[in-house]
């Protein structure tokens, strides 16, 4: 599992994350200016797409309320009632 700071990528705020990617774009720069092999250069990018979405998910949740405390996955919205179609076909 990747860890910044020794805490969980999943436990990352959204600051942390920005700044987690920050630092990995950095590493990616010196790997690819340095001739680092392809494979190396390709796990960090593996790395970037995991941190990138981390912080996806920290703003889809945001967006969808996930973690207020009134959040309740069962509602959904109406957007109006069936009516009954009359067999009038004028």
């Amino acid at each position: 599992m990747l860890t910044y700071k020794d805490k969980d990528l999943d436990t990352l705020t959204l600051t942390e994350c920005y700044e987690f990617e920050k630092e990995m774009l950095s590493r990616l720069t010196v790997a690819s200016k340095s001739g680092f092999s392809d494979l190396i250069i390709g796990q960090l990018n593996s790395y970037i797409d995991l941190i990138r979405f981390r912080k996806v998910e920290i703003l889809e949740r945001e967006r969808f309320g996930i973690d207020r405390e009134d959040y309740n996955p069962n509602k959904v919205l109406n957007i109006g009632d069936e009516q009954e179609q009359s067999d009038d076909t004028d």
